[in-house]
């Protein structure tokens, strides 16, 4: 299937909500987009810490990717709308403050995965800073969850330890 085919896709989905959560890998490090197709807004959520130079104007440690992805985006949008023009070079940008960042480097993904779980709740929002915890709560949701075909299968004595971590009777 040609690319283009899966950035028309991509580009429906986005115009089709009026927040779209995007997860990015670049390089070593995993990042969140936020586009915010109302307000035309792209917002980041970066778990590593911003570099010294950066420090004032953060949209300069993250020009290339911001670049590279509006590109991908725009091209897609043209490809989905020839006649529309949509430049999201235009759209404001943001970089979430106060968030949780990964010092030893090693959890920015587990990080990534929380904050796209918890964005926009209604509820607090608690982000697990410990790695092995990150990682016992992820294993812990991908078993007991109802599209895990796999779980009816599970020992009767991990279905009740399942049962008193998340309080939901794994049948």
């Amino acid at each position: 299937m040609p690319l283009f085919v899966h950035y028309i896709s991509f580009v429906v989905l986005i115009l089709s909500a009026l927040q779209f959560l995007l997860p990015w890998k670049h390089v070593n490090t995993y990042l969140l987009y936020v586009l915010d197709i109302k307000r035309k807004k792209l917002i980041v959520i970066d778990t590593k810490p911003i570099p010294k130079y950066a420090t004032d104007v953060p949209y300069k440690h993250y020009a290339i990717q911001i670049v590279g992805f509006r590109l991908k985006f725009m091209n897609a949008f043209r490809q989905l709308k020839p006649d529309s023009w949509e430049d999201v070079h235009k759209w404001e940008f943001e970089r979430v403050k106060g968030i949780v960042e990964d010092t030893d480097g090693f959890s920015d993904g587990w990080l990534i995965l929380q904050y796209m779980a918890w964005w926009d709740s209604l509820q607090n929002v608690h982000i697990e800073k410990d790695a092995i915890t990150m990682r016992h709560n992820f294993f812990i949701d991908l078993l007991a969850h109802e599209a895990n075909a796999w779980r009816t299968r599970l020992p009767g004595i991990v279905k009740h330890f399942l049962w008193r971590i998340t309080g939901k009777e794994i049948r």
